[in-house]
């Protein structure tokens, strides 16, 4: 983990124990739509990679690239929390993943996530970004309650 945490993410629920800071993929390259995930894992917070290939949740989405006839050159490529949220064993050390609260979804998509969308062009009308998770679904599109009947759909959303 070699990316430190800029001083913007002081206040942020997580700053104390959130690991690494995981900056976006494919940014200022002219990419056709953005990708937004919940949060680095432990390897994607190691290897300082959004959805880092050899990691699960990297290995999906080249599947799923793949099987949509893309590349991911082609997708800025993100989340919505920067930093690793691990899971803790009863002595503190971490342990898997954990989804991010509301309070820090909003924190870092307020600080990081949507001033980078507003300077990539994604808030014009004809952008396409494609939510992976609920967290990232709900910090995007605002919705509440069970994401189920939405899943599959598309949603028109002003950032």
């Amino acid at each position: 983990m070699t990316t430190q945490k800029p001083k913007s993410c002081t206040n942020c629920p997580a700053y104390e124990w959130g690991i690494g800071f995981v900056k976006p993929e494919n940014v200022s390259q002219d990419t056709k739509f953005a990708l937004i995930g919940q949060g680095p894992g432990e390897m994607e917070a190691r290897f300082d990679r959004p959805f880092f290939p050899n990691a699960p949740s990297g290995r999906t989405l080249d599947r799923w690239l793949q099987g949509a006839g893309l590349r991911r050159s082609e997708a800025l490529i993100s989340n919505i929390v920067w930093c690793w949220l691990p899971a803790r064993k009863p002595n503190g050390a971490p342990q898997g993943n954990r989804d991010p609260k509301p309070e820090e979804t909003t924190y870092c998509y307020e600080h990081h996530l949507l001033p980078l969308l507003e300077d990539e062009g994604y808030t014009a009308d004809d952008s396409l970004i494609v939510a992976v998770g609920a967290p990232a679904t709900r910090a995007l599109t605002k919705l509440e309650g069970p994401l189920d009947k939405h899943m599959g759909s598309l949603k028109k959303v002003k950032l």
